[in-house]
């Protein structure tokens, strides 16, 4: 089983270069959806059209998909 607490501490690890801080830390993280071996990441940033949006999404995914018991990791941006 996965738990949101595990996703949680794996998305430290995902550093905004502009900032040099975690997305956690930075409080962009705004939900974590865990349903049997898909993960949701939902961060909200300054803008949705972040040109960080695919360096941010290639990385969360590499990070979550290589969890064991993952299938499937979609990352969703919204404004704030």
């Amino acid at each position: 089983m996965i738990f949101q607490d595990e996703i949680r501490a794996i998305l430290k690890e995902v550093v905004n270069p502009e900032l040099n801080v975690s997305i956690v830390d930075e409080g962009i993280v705004k939900d974590i959806r865990v349903e049997d071996t898909k993960i949701s990441v939902i961060l909200s940033y300054r803008y949705a059209g972040t040109p960080l949006a695919e360096y941010f999404s290639s990385l969360i995914k590499q990070k979550i998909e290589a969890m064991q018991g993952v299938d499937s990791v979609v990352v969703e941006f919204t404004g704030e």
